[in-house]
């Protein structure tokens, strides 16, 4: 029989999970834009590469660490509340790193004192991505495989899945004004202001934990349980997904470190047809994949598997085409693209969580972010790096630096979508174990 879940409960995964993907934005898209417009010229995109490995390698550590940690002491509700607050306070930090303070504390010209600034925000991320992934990533994650089952985990998966973009249309519509006016610090201090706020109101609203009996392993143990090749033996289905999920993210990671570089600068949208343009992709995107979340509950997480695959690479491939002042079709390949970028990922999430060992939750997401965060991150940016230096055909002069930076070319689509139609292979492996389980099962 399913677990009910209760209304307390959905308000702790939508404040929770909503926030928290809020605060992903400036981990994942802001901080790229951030140390773009400081003007260090074409090496934005090395310390856009730099930002994010480092970043992935801070949060898979923290993760094994932190949700073995969580496994072993079952204070999910600790680590998400306090991390949220210290989070919060990390965030709001970046509000304080600004080019001209730098100017006028160091008496260093414009590109040194931008160059610094890069590798101050650099620093600060990496201290904001281990609270982020103590509360989040290990615990709060955690938290809901321990409180969903087979019945309801697609359901929950599905609106989880739209809070990353839902947040990005938050942040888009509500708060880019900010940055493209240049109040930096302002932006920072409100997103990092409500994180904060976020952590306390858990303190409250997250119900008390029972009681519950884990297995009485040793930390190390538990921590290496994933990479365990019994393990592995055992849970075929949850190691054959993990590899659809890397390629999944390695793809993702091509462009969206430089998706709103590339939307505000290489496509020139800004302003209103920025937040319309992005604010229809992204609600219709986030629409189609609750739809398709609830198909999913009924026919299965296996038989999604393709058709979300498809839906993204090829939106992808066609976003590609899009020329400078299409503005309609623009919003048309950017919302096929969108709605299949959310629908894998909810589908290969929801897949993780039904196929993750119970009692061992947190243990596993560690294995699940070098997967999902780790290499992907390492990869990714790094191929889109070479894309924007060696195929863009467009720059962009700094005001205060006066340096050129190459634009991102429509070709990080291209090969994101290439890259993610690997994804099919490791999914069609899926389908056919998943028919001969079967058929054995028929036969006996």
């Amino acid at each position: 029989m399913s677990k009910k879940i209760s209304a307390r409960q959905w308000l702790v995964y939508i404040i929770i999970g909503l926030i928290g993907q809020v605060a992903w934005v400036i981990e994942n898209m802001y901080l790229n834009t951030y140390i773009f417009s400081f003007g260090v010229g074409e090496s934005y995109s090395t310390y856009i590469s730099i930002t994010n490995a480092a970043s992935a390698i801070v949060a898979v550590l923290t993760t094994m660490l932190l949700g073995t940690l969580s496994d072993k002491i079952g204070k999910r509700k600790f680590f998400i509340s306090v991390g949220y607050i210290l989070w919060g306070i990390s965030t709001l930090s970046f509000g304080f790193i600004k080019v001209t303070t730098i100017q006028g504390l160091f008496g260093l010209e414009a590109l040194s004192a931008a160059k610094t600034a890069a590798v101050l925000v650099i620093v600060l991320d990496c201290i904001m991505t281990f609270f982020g992934s103590t509360s989040n990533d290990a615990a709060f994650n955690a938290y809901v495989t321990e409180t969903t089952d087979s019945g309801t985990v697609s359901k929950v998966q599905g609106v989880l899945a739209t809070f990353p973009i839902l947040a990005m249309l938050i942040v888009f519509g509500v708060l880019n004004p900010l940055t493209e006016n240049g109040n930096w610090d302002l932006f920072f201090y409100i997103i990092g202001g409500v994180t904060l706020a976020s952590g306390l109101i858990g303190l409250f609203l997250i119900p008390k934990e029972e009681k519950r009996e884990v297995e009485t392993i040793g930390f190390a143990k538990r921590m290496i349980s994933g990479f365990l090749p019994k393990n592995i033996k055992k849970n075929p289905t949850l190691y054959i997904g993990l590899v659809a999920f890397l390629i999944y993210c390695i793809a993702s990671n091509i462009f969206m470190p430089y998706l709103m570089i590339y939307v505000q600068y290489t496509m020139e949208i800004s302003g209103f047809e920025f937040i319309l343009a992005l604010g229809i992709a992204l609600i219709v995107g986030a629409v189609v994949t609750i739809v398709l979340g609830f198909i999913q509950n009924r026919i299965g997480i296996i038989k999604m598997l393709v058709p979300t695959a498809l839906l993204f690479s090829v939106g992808c491939i066609l976003l590609s085409l899009v020329q400078k002042g299409q503005l309609v079709l623009f919003i048309l390949f950017a919302t096929i693209m969108m709605s299949g970028y959310m629908s894998q990922s909810s589908t290969l999430s929801a897949l993780i969580r039904e196929y993750t060992p119970s009692g061992e939750e947190g243990s596993y997401q560690g294995l699940r972010m070098i997967f999902q965060v780790a290499i992907p991150m390492c990869t990714g940016p790094v191929i889109g790096e070479a894309i924007v230096r060696g195929m863009s055909n467009a720059t962009y002069t700094d005001a205060l630096t006066k340096e050129l930076s190459p634009l991102p070319p429509n070709y990080i689509f291209v090969f994101a979508g290439i890259v993610g139609l690997l994804s099919l292979i490791p999914s069609v492996i899926m389908i056919v174990k998943n028919k001969k389980s079967q058929n054995r099962e028929k036969g006996e």
